[in-house]
């Protein structure tokens, strides 16, 4: 394009206006005038005819007078124009604007972002074409002109900005920056004052930004809008968002205040959130599991969901599932009655299901003592009778309704089956059951499989797997926990200490003292809560699998299949038994066809730590031997 001293600049929205490079363009002042330029301007490289542009700008007049008034305004604006033969070909019958001439569009800047907003391959980029075209978008096109093709593309036009402002507001709540999209979300109230899902959408990131009355006094607003405008009430769903606020508990704005922000998961926070509007959305329930190793941060997640909705007054209930030793049938299922009592989901209910449900409270028959006690349930229908009343019980609950089970692994079969028959219990149900597990507790054949296939299979399950977080995203949650960025050095030593576990990040930098020194000196040591994570995952392993885990401790945090069978007395079939049980576990990862790794360092360390003097000098003479031959 020509320097910017040569260039046409023409702006259509918020107001008509002309500039050739920094100069203003004036005496275009009729509205026809004005109207024509800019139809002429959007339309580039067509060919109009001087008859259709007649009768689109001077549609009351006789044909004869149009014509002559389309003249004197071509002739107009070849007067006006700073060297008008480059942007208008006049021809004989027809007038044409050349988009090849030195000029910028704002509606065409508008345009072009709006295009890139679909083409965005990610959340960064869709957000830099969202600002882009939200910032373009100065006020309607041509407010204070009325013909009938600029009111339809006015129209077009403003729906786009809409549609852009929602867009990034969703793309702000969903990065948790809710400062920010409070500011969009006014604008598009701004710009649409009957707006009301963005009513909605408003009161929803007040109490998410812990200001609960700002999101009352919103309510209000929009109810006095809709009475004052179009004479109704604000939708059932707007009602309903209301509701919750004024029921939620005040602690709910708080009960985040002492974690650390959630690092290195935005792809998983994002799936969370479309999981949660499914079930709105298609009123139906749904299952969502997050997998990964101990210490992933799998119940941190949880938590910044459960957070999220608890502000919003939206149910919460937790209960987690307890290790085979000291775990009880239904165990969840009583945890989450008990935790919701203040919302008396049992008082309604009639007695056939409360005598039921007194086998899993039995304090029911204190408060009951008319309620005849349960007989035993020997028969199949029985249990079908008793699963039917817990349902009853958990629907009594005011929805939509989050239930979140960690460390789901260890639920009892009987808790697992129960959760089957609840998700298809009643198709319309709104709940999202979210469950924790960890990766190296499940196999191919764990109680759990059923469930997931069920639910996958009625299309009401979605997973999330965590992995390790890179070394920005442990230099970022470091940050956090020291209260000051770290060096590149002990960035580098964290990450390689910790490997990118958030649990370790978190106690690692947590242990360590006030002073710089003693923070780099105390790095390698193991803080006493990954400790006992890591002693945990041995103690539940085989005694085989535990001892060939001291041996490989011996070898190294890598070694072969050949070293480890010449250094170890077992056969090779329990040696392969073992070793499947290891990978099954996350303890060893496969490397190749015939060697494995530790798939932590501070596992094979916590291995070897466990190993006795005389145990070591053993090993240790095994492994050497195994080496020399």
């Amino acid at each position: 394009m020509a320097g910017t001293k040569d260039v046409l600049h023409i702006t259509l929205m918020g107001r008509f206006r002309l500039r050739w490079g920094e100069t203003a363009v004036v005496h275009l002042d009729t509205p026809s005038q004005q109207s024509l330029l800019a139809y002429l301007a959007l339309h580039p490289d067509q060919p109009h005819s001087r008859q259709h542009l007649a009768f689109t700008f001077w549609p009351d007049s006789h044909e004869g007078q149009s014509r002559t008034n389309l003249r004197k305004a071509i002739h107009h604006l070849r007067h006006i124009l700073p060297q008008a033969d480059q942007f208008l070909e006049v021809a004989w019958h027809t007038v044409t604007w050349c988009s090849s001439a030195p000029h910028t569009l704002d509606v065409a800047e508008f345009a072009t972002a709006v295009a890139q907003v679909s083409t965005s391959v990610s959340p960064a980029a869709q957000r830099r074409s969202l600002e882009a075209a939200i910032n373009h978008y100065q006020g309607d096109l041509l407010p204070s002109h009325y013909d009938n093709w600029i009111l339809a593309q006015r129209e077009t036009l403003r729906q786009q900005y809409l549609d852009c402002l929602m867009q990034h507001v969703q793309l702000l709540e969903t990065a948790r920056e809710y400062t920010a999209a409070l500011i969009s979300a006014r604008r598009l109230l701004q710009a649409d004052p009957l707006h009301e899902s963005a009513y909605r959408r408003l009161m929803r990131l007040q109490s998410l930004s812990g200001d609960r009355s700002g999101a009352v006094r919103t309510y209000h607003v929009c109810a006095a809008a809709l009475q004052g405008e179009l004479r109704v009430l604000p939708s059932a769903p707007t009602q309903e968002v209301y509701r919750r606020l004024l029921t939620a508990p005040a602690s709910a704005d708080g009960r985040a205040e002492m974690r650390f922000p959630l690092v290195g998961r935005t792809w998983a926070w994002r799936t969370l959130q479309t999981a949660w509007r499914r079930v709105l959305g298609e009123e139906r329930p749904l299952f969502t599991l997050i997998r990964g190793e101990a210490g992933i941060g799998k119940t941190r997640l949880a938590e910044e969901l459960l957070d999220w909705a608890a502000r919003q007054g939206i149910l919460t209930l937790y209960a987690a599932g307890h290790a085979p030793t000291h775990s009880l049938p239904y165990g969840p299922v009583a945890e989450w009655l008990r935790g919701a009592a203040t919302h008396k989901p049992l008082i309604s209910l009639d007695d056939v299901w409360l005598r039921e449900i007194s086998r899993l409270l039995p304090e029911l028959l204190l408060d009951r003592p008319d309620l005849p006690p349960p007989g035993p349930m020997t028969e199949a229908w029985q249990r079908q009778r008793f699963f039917t009343a817990l349902a009853h019980a958990v629907f009594r609950l005011p929805q939509p309704l989050l239930l979140f089970v960690d460390d789901l692994q260890w639920c009892d079969v009987d808790t697992l089956e129960w959760f089957c028959f609840l998700l298809r219990f009643e198709p319309r149900a709104r709940f999202l059951l979210l469950g924790a597990i960890r990766e190296e507790e499940m196999s191919p054949h764990h109680p759990l499989s059923p469930l997931c296939h069920d639910s996958q299979h009625s299309n009401m399950f979605a997973q999330i797997e965590l992995r390790r977080l890179e070394e920005t995203a442990v230099a970022e949650l470091a940050m956090h926990v020291a209260g000051r960025p770290l060096d590149a050095g002990q960035t580098a030593q964290l990450y390689a200490e910790t490997e990118g576990v958030p649990l370790f990040v978190v106690e690692m930098v947590g242990s360590w003292g006030s002073e710089a020194d003693g923070q780099q000196g105390e790095m390698g040591r193991l803080p006493e809560k990954v400790q006992a994570l890591l002693e945990e995952r041995l103690a539940d392993l085989s005694p085989m699998a535990r001892d060939l885990t001291g041996l490989a401790a011996m070898i190294g945090r890598s070694f072969s299949f050949d070293l480890l069978a010449t250094a170890s007395d077992a056969p090779e079939t329990t040696l392969a038994r073992a070793l499947d049980e290891l990978c099954q576990r996350r303890i060893l990862r496969e490397q190749g066809a015939d060697a494995y790794t530790f798939s932590h360092d501070k596992l094979r360390q916590t291995a070897y730590a466990s190993l006795s003097c005389a145990r070591q000098r053993l090993l240790r003479d095994r492994v050497s031997a195994a080496l020399a031959g």
